[in-house]
């Protein structure tokens, strides 16, 4: 049960990043939610090594999900500067 609610929280964030269309919270919004991607992943690397099976699936979302939010990152950074 605690193990779906992290995930869904990491998830719900990473949503709230994404879709967020008021410029002056993006940057606020995708920090959150690469915080909570993080420690998800710090979550799941405890797990491993502590010999309970990991998610592969969600490993692979998290990483799919950062590379997303420093992209979108990345464009509001250079919309910025223009």
């Amino acid at each position: 049960m605690l193990r779906i609610r992290q995930q869904e929280r990491w998830a719900e964030l990473y949503q709230r990043a994404l879709f967020e269309d008021d410029s002056s919270q993006l940057q606020a919004k995708v920090k959150e939610a690469k915080q909570a991607i993080r420690q998800r992943a710090r979550e799941l690397w405890q797990a491993d090594s502590a010999g309970h099976g990991i998610d592969l699936r969600e490993r692979h979302e998290l990483e799919t999900a950062l590379y997303f939010l420093n992209l979108l990152q990345s464009i509001g950074t250079q919309r910025r500067a223009t």
